[in-house]
């Protein structure tokens, strides 16, 4: 354990479910979870309610990929596949296949292949995602909307600048001075 760790209270959980008198220093979202908010009034919605929450000092801290990095043309089955180890000793092939990529939207599909060779007959399941892919410039705006200022953006978690090769946008919002 960290000194002064037992401090830190850890709150998990949809920010619409805290309480509006909760004040938090740190809200974060990682996993590129921040791509499934689809539209400006989903964002938007967002951004307030972390506005709402935040302490004056608070932060905001989340990742989404780079569009103009363009991951999604690497998602081509012949270009994703994989095989993982499974904890049970089993392998996992997965792959992704894009379905469409426009106005700053991917649809794809995620395939998981499981047994064959051998361990029996392969079992496939398939999973539908559409992700956006918003721009600086887009993310500035809604949390400027929201009351909320960008005060880091950086290319990836070792704080490179953006760029279009910087595979992230890790963003870091605080509450706009008024």
């Amino acid at each position: 354990r960290r000194a002064g760790g037992d401090r830190v209270i850890w709150r998990q959980g949809i920010l619409e479910g805290f309480a509006p008198e909760l004040q938090f220093a740190l809200i974060y979202m990682t996993g590129h979870a921040f791509q499934k908010l689809g539209s400006d009034a989903e964002i938007l919605a967002h951004f307030k309610a972390v506005r709402r929450l935040l302490t004056p000092e608070g932060r905001f801290v989340f990742d989404t990929r780079n569009p103009a990095r363009r991951a999604w043309l690497n998602w081509a089955p012949e270009r994703s596949e994989r095989q993982l180890e499974l904890p049970s000793g089993g392998r996992v092939r997965v792959w992704h296949n894009v379905l469409d990529a426009s106005a700053g939207f991917v649809s794809f599909e995620e395939y998981y292949a499981f047994g064959g060779q051998g361990a029996g007959p392969e079992e496939r399941l398939v999973s539908h995602s559409r992700l956006r892919f918003a721009t600086l410039d887009e993310i500035t705006a809604l949390a400027e909307a929201a009351g909320l200022a960008v005060e880091n953006a950086y290319g990836d978690w070792d704080c490179r600048e953006v760029s279009d090769d910087a595979p992230e946008l890790i963003v870091s919002l605080r509450p706009a001075l008024l």
